[in-house]
């Protein structure tokens, strides 16, 4: 009867352990959201996208930049739900890769979340690059 109290005692000290951990980390998520917010604002629309284009051209605007200007906010917006899914998807593979003990899927996982970042960056300053490209001087030969 003494050895079984014992190992009760043992077994809540672990769970009691456990807990003030994920409470602490759970805590802590709380007050790192409430400290560290960033503010983010959304896009209003394709006339916003001339100021990244060069429009100085002697026929009232770059043929890039216009042909551009009008399709680019719809792309950005499906890049970015692709990118989302594409994070869950990858999220998943390294819960899974853990479960299992998988460190080849967890690796393959984690270089997916580095492309999703550069794939980021890209769509984030999709409108900068094109507004690059519109500014490029060809020669007519």
């Amino acid at each position: 009867m003494l050895e079984l109290k014992k190992r009760m005692l043992t077994l809540r000290a672990m769970v009691d352990q456990r807990l003030s951990r994920s409470l602490l980390a759970i805590m802590l998520a709380y007050f790192a959201s409430k400290l560290l917010t960033v503010q983010a604002f959304a896009d209003d629309g394709s006339s916003s996208f001339m100021k990244y284009a060069d429009n100085s051209g002697s026929t009232g605007g770059d043929v890039i930049a216009n042909a551009f200007a009008g399709f680019i906010n719809p792309m950005t917006e499906i890049a970015a739900v692709i990118l989302v899914i594409a994070t869950i998807v990858c999220g998943m593979k390294i819960g899974a890769s853990a479960m299992v003990g998988d460190p080849r899927t967890r690796m393959d996982a984690l270089v997916g979340i580095m492309f999703i970042v550069v794939g980021g960056v890209v769509v984030i300053h999709a409108k900068q690059i094109v507004g690059m490209s519109g500014s490029i001087q060809t020669t007519g030969q």
